[in-house]
């Protein structure tokens, strides 16, 4: 439904949708919602977008109306598509953690699990939780969660690699990391079917996470001038990376 990113086209459906709310019914209703929720969630994950936070907001916002104060997401995303995909709910959960919206995204968890598919519920409920309790700064939990993830699939390998390569970090376990960074590079490398997205995500994770780990472990002498070259790479990032925040916050303890 909206194929640009410029908001002019965000205000001019809005407008559209409440000048004919009435004739907005069923798969045309679900359609504009939908729409909607994805350039905002395309908006909220641009790093480099000033204003971020503002879209992360008005994207919760709508989260907040699908799941707690309409029956549309029942309606269509669970009977006509089958359930909640993967995707999708940790996308939910990301957006709200990063607003640390924090008993928001318990409570949607806890409601919203059982919609998920059944052969990846238990662990996406954990890998969720670990998440959560990561965001909180409680390690030690986080770890928790990450252990009852069972499947290391397609699905949720990536995800849970980058979450406890975090999780020993900030446990200043540096050998697990590195460990971990190893078993990236073969999955990467060795799985001719993943998306090439999904590869260079894995790359810029571990190129990033190798520079910062040399940092952490270096002497003070020359410390600074390779903390404000990470940065300066950081930025340079051609369309921004996803985790640039939380290295950005890592270096800022250096």
């Amino acid at each position: 439904m909206l194929r640009t990113l410029d908001d002019k086209y965000l205000k001019k459906l809005d407008a559209y949708f409440h000048k004919n709310k009435r004739n907005f019914t069923g798969k045309l209703y679900f359609e504009y919602f939908t729409g909607k929720e994805g350039y905002l969630s395309l908006k909220s994950k641009d790093e480099k977008l000033p204003g971020k936070k503002k879209y992360s907001l008005m994207l919760f916002e709508m989260h907040d109306f699908l799941f707690n104060r309409s029956q549309l997401y029942k309606s269509h995303i669970i009977e006509h598509e089958g359930g909640l995909p993967f995707d999708f709910f940790a996308a939910v959960v990301d957006n709200s953690i990063f607003l640390k919206k924090y008993k928001w995204t318990i409570h949607f968890i806890k409601k919203n699990i059982r919609y998920a598919d059944p052969s990846i519920e238990d662990n996406l409920f954990a890998l969720c939780m670990a998440k959560l309790y990561f965001a909180k700064k409680d390690y030690d939990e986080a770890l928790l969660y990450l252990n009852k993830i069972k499947s290391k699939g397609s699905e949720f390998y990536k995800s849970y690699k980058f979450l406890l390569t975090q999780v020993f970090y900030e446990q200043n376990n540096f050998e697990s990391v590195e460990v971990n960074l190893m078993a990236l590079k073969k999955y990467a490398v060795r799985n001719k079917k993943l998306p090439p997205y999904v590869k260079v995500q894995i790359y810029l994770f571990i190129k990033y996470f190798k520079k910062l780990l040399n940092i952490k472990t270096m002497g003070e002498k020359n410390k600074y001038s390779k903390v404000v070259s990470l940065r300066k790479s950081l930025e340079m990032e051609e369309k921004g990376y996803y985790l640039t925040s939380w290295f950005y916050e890592k270096l800022d303890e250096m």
